[in-house]
């Protein structure tokens, strides 16, 4: 005789990057034992999580290493609060006195913070205009033993989408990850700094909150950014 199946939900979102309608579905119990076993982990394991229960509960519709990491952030939440509930305990230190203190955010309401004036198209002067893609979770896990210039360096090489001058496209999937490491090294600081823009201002999960210390009564304004704030 064959055991009961139960019937599991779906429910729609729109994912934050181009507006597509998605179809997902709350994670069983063999979805989170894996999150729980990568909760105790670090930053791979839990993106390897991350993406193993997205790719399920989108019905494998979707493939979310290939999304970028808003995107991710965004799914997952709505994911998560959907299987476990929507408050998310998050622990937070007074500015004051550095007491700690347990708030409680409601993740089903957490947006995407989408700056204005954002643009992944940006332009470098002498008629050469750089087309960039949004980096993946995992290309936010850069070697933490490359020194820091060199990480950020190969962050923006890791994202080029294509690079005009004027009529002429050069794609970045026709060369390497060092030749376009090298394209980036022979810019101006200026044009650096368009770039790392791009980066800085790029859609982010966002919240900010005021709670008051118990302990000195301190007013806190807490702004929390990204999927670790959140994950568990």
């Amino acid at each position: 005789m064959t055991l009961p199946v139960f019937d599991v939900p779906h429910f729609t979102t729109i994912l934050p990057s181009d507006g597509r309608k998605v179809s997902f579905r709350p994670f069983l119990v063999k979805e989170q034992k894996q999150l729980l076993m990568a909760v105790g982990g670090g930053f791979e394991d839990q993106i390897v999580a991350v993406n193993h229960i997205i790719d399920a509960c989108t019905f494998n519709k979707l493939t979310a290493r290939n999304l970028p990491a808003f995107d991710v952030e965004h799914l997952f939440l709505q994911i998560r609060a959907r299987s476990i509930g929507e408050n998310v305990e998050v622990l937070t230190t007074c500015a004051n006195c550095n007491e700690k203190t347990k708030n409680i955010v409601d993740v089903s309401k957490l947006e995407v913070k989408r700056p204005l004036n954002h643009s992944n198209t940006i332009e470098l002067g002498n008629d050469v205009v750089i087309k960039m893609d949004y980096p993946r979770l995992e290309d936010l896990e850069i070697d933490a033993e490359v020194p820091n210039v060199d990480r950020i360096i190969q962050l923006i090489a890791s994202c080029i989408q294509s690079i005009w001058q004027g009529e002429e496209m050069f794609a970045a999937e026709d060369y390497t990850l060092d030749e376009l490491v090298e394209f980036v090294e022979n810019l101006s600081p200026g044009n650096l700094e368009k770039i790392e823009e791009f980066f800085k201002s790029m859609p982010v999960i966002h919240h900010e909150f005021i709670w008051d210390c118990q302990k000195c009564q301190q007013h806190n304004h807490v702004v929390m950014e990204g999927l670790q704030n959140f994950f568990g």
